[in-house]
């Protein structure tokens, strides 16, 4: 039986914005875009498109900065950024808690960086 999207996922896979389609039930769906997203843990659990930027934890780890500061134009990520270290640094007290936050950085760059 001939598909209609085999040719179409071919065409595709030729350029670098296919990485944010994903199969659902044989159809090509797009990820929803992040406008107005800033809280880590929603744009992750909610399958919103993310491009993968937790290797910044790694860089602030190593520089060792007394005081980091973080300057960048407006929207640009500044406020999802310290979203991002909130959730990967926060012990809650609550160990269920604790490994939700852990759960979101599964399948991220910064969780094949080892200790």
């Amino acid at each position: 039986m001939y598909n209609v999207a085999d040719p179409i996922i071919g065409f595709l896979q030729n350029f670098p914005l296919y990485e944010n389609w994903y199969w659902e039930e044989a159809a090509i769906v797009k990820k929803a875009l992040p406008i107005g997203i800033d809280n880590f843990e929603k744009m992750i659990s909610q399958g919103y498109y993310y491009i993968d930027k937790t290797l910044f934890i790694q860089e602030l780890l190593d520089l060792k900065g007394e005081v980091n500061l973080f300057t960048r134009p407006r929207r640009f990520g500044k406020t999802l950024n310290l979203s991002m270290l909130r959730y990967f640094f926060e012990d809650t007290g609550d160990a269920k808690k604790t490994e939700e936050n852990k759960s979101l950085f599964r399948g991220l760059k910064i969780m094949q960086q080892g200790e």
